[in-house]
């Protein structure tokens, strides 16, 4: 006996219910992918969700004043509540969470976990040489806020390491960054 080849017509209903199972696998898993990506925090089941924002779906080439930075690794903001300064400000520490430089200024992007309003001051300082500064506003970036983009003038600047810290005071609070070495080129 001869066995019948299929026809064009089951031919290309396989083909089609094949690319058909092969599209709903992928948008499958594009779905499950975006679905890994949604963190909800409950500031208020967790002391320190508010102290440093979650960056696990940043990505700095989505945001223009943070692509190309040099980021360095966050320091874990400490659990608990915050002290109070003798003004009686909450302290808080801000968090370098880059740099970059071109010929005319030096540009620091900072993190102040759960704040909204303030003013935020980066200092390059080091032995022998006057201090500098800038100073920004936090301001809202995407689904966090942050310091706005310091941009220390390089004019009259020498190359070299310097010491960068940054410091964040509003009405109620206020605090230092840990200070880093940085190299000015």
């Amino acid at each position: 006996m001869k066995k019948s080849a299929p026809t064009d017509k089951k031919k290309r209903w396989l083909i089609l219910a094949g690319v058909g199972a092969a599209l709903l696998v992928a948008v499958i898993a594009f779905a499950s992918q975006d679905q890994k990506k949604t963190t909800t925090v409950n500031p208020e089941s967790s002391p320190s969700a508010s102290a440093t924002p979650d960056d696990s779906d940043f990505d700095p080439k989505e945001d223009s004043e943070q692509a190309g930075r040099q980021t360095p690794s966050p320091t874990a903001a400490p659990a608990g509540s915050p002290q109070a300064t003798p003004d009686n400000k909450a302290t808080v520490k801000p968090t370098i969470s880059g740099t970059d430089q071109n010929a005319s200024t030096f540009n620091v992007d900072a993190l102040v976990g759960g704040q909204t309003t303030g003013t935020c001051t980066a200092t390059l300082s080091r032995s022998g040489s006057a201090s500098v500064s800038a100073s920004s506003q936090v301001t809202q970036i995407t689904s966090y806020y942050a310091c706005g983009t310091m941009r220390i003038s390089k004019s009259g600047l020498a190359k070299g390491n310097w010491t960068l810290t940054v410091s964040f005071e509003n009405a109620t609070s206020k605090g230092t960054s840990d200070s880093q070495t940085v190299t000015v080129n």
